[in-house]
């Protein structure tokens, strides 16, 4: 039998309530030294820069105006997840373009040519479940496209164990990549 995945339910086995006190205790609810030490820790990690956002979907958001993604432009997205990544690329006004997935419910490479446009400007394949997409391949078109990529690994690595998660395979191929961090 395959070990269970919880989708939802928070680990605190840790110091994780005495820090979310200390952070309420010294008024530092969406700032501050903590904040600070975990961006400091991912740049460490990542060995690239790093910002912490609210969601994932400000995540997204993020991306998007950093490069210049707007008006008129066009992004590939995933025709299986979360609402956030095909409603943000509306909200900066440029038009998500649907891909089915493959088998894994990754984002199918053998789809995304067919889909590119002269205004296509990007393309966010979208890890779910602990399942990677096909980011090698993904990167591949892109990068033969002149295409960003802004890799979505919330639903991806969140809830694995911390073994499974590697900074050299989880959101470092991209222009951009966001993801919650594992648990042990």
């Amino acid at each position: 039998m395959e070990p269970f995945v919880p989708l939802s339910a928070p680990v605190m086995k840790g110091r994780e309530k005495d820090y979310a006190l200390q952070a309420l205790d010294d008024n530092w609810i969406s700032a501050g030294p903590f904040v600070q030490v975990f961006e400091q820790r991912l740049m460490d990690w990542f060995g690239k820069p790093a910002i912490v956002c609210s969601s994932g979907t400000s995540a997204i958001h993020l991306a998007l105006l950093t490069l210049g993604i707007g008006l008129g432009d066009e992004v590939v997205v995933p025709d299986l997840t979360f609402a956030a990544p095909a409603s943000v690329v509306k909200r900066v006004g440029a038009h998500p373009i649907l891909v089915d997935v493959d088998s894994n419910g990754g984002l199918n490479p053998a789809l995304i040519e067919a889909a590119l446009t002269r205004n296509t400007r990007a393309v966010i394949p979208v890890h779910l479940y602990g399942v990677q997409a096909q980011m090698g391949r993904i990167c591949e078109i892109a990068n033969g496209h002149g295409l960003h990529v802004i890799e979505d690994c919330c639903g991806g690595g969140e809830n694995l164990p911390r073994r499974w998660f590697h900074p050299r395979r989880w959101g470092l191929r991209a222009s951009c990549g966001w993801f919650k961090p594992p648990h042990d």
